[in-house]
């Protein structure tokens, strides 16, 4: 289970709508745009303005806070479904749990400007699946990648 750090990982784009409710020490950083608990998840397949391929190239493009990147990958999740399976305590009014993302996992070196320059050794970016916007930002302490991935199963995009 990941734990709340001292420190925030913002992106530009996800700072006027942040709210953060954090406990604990060490692990894994939480920073993004979520509203309170109820998850929803969908089989039927998703519209997307923006490809799988496309969020992965607009996050790898973020060369001002990413360097070293070594292995990227992305899946089309709920906002809902990464808080879950981060076990995050995150809340902002301005973007629900129910809303479909690109959740956008890198390896690397991530460099947090919200935390003083702090770097971490993975991100997961989410990223609007209509603009392409980038609207939170999770990065992790420790290990290469993170450790929930394999819990979000991602949904199908609709032809």
């Amino acid at each position: 289970m990941n734990q709340w750090s001292g420190s925030l990982v913002v992106t530009a784009a996800a700072a006027a709508v942040l709210t953060l409710s954090a406990c604990g020490a060490g692990g894994t950083t939480h920073v993004g745009t979520a509203a309170p608990p109820s998850s929803v998840s969908t089989t039927v397949p998703v519209t997307v303005k923006i490809t799988q391929d496309q969020a992965i190239e607009r996050v790898t493009r973020l060369t001002a806070e990413l360097s070293d990147v070594t292995r990227t990958d992305a899946k089309l999740v709920t906002v809902g479904d990464v808080i879950d399976a981060s076990g995050s305590s995150v809340s902002a009014p301005d973007l629900a749990r129910a809303q479909d993302v690109w959740a956008v996992a890198v390896s690397g070196t991530f460099v947090s400007f919200g935390g003083h320059g702090v770097k971490y050794p993975w991100a997961l970016y989410l990223v609007n699946v209509d603009s392409g916007d980038i609207v939170g930002t999770f990065a992790g302490e420790t290990g290469l990648w993170p450790d929930y991935w394999d819990k979000l199963t991602s949904m199908t995009p609709a032809s």
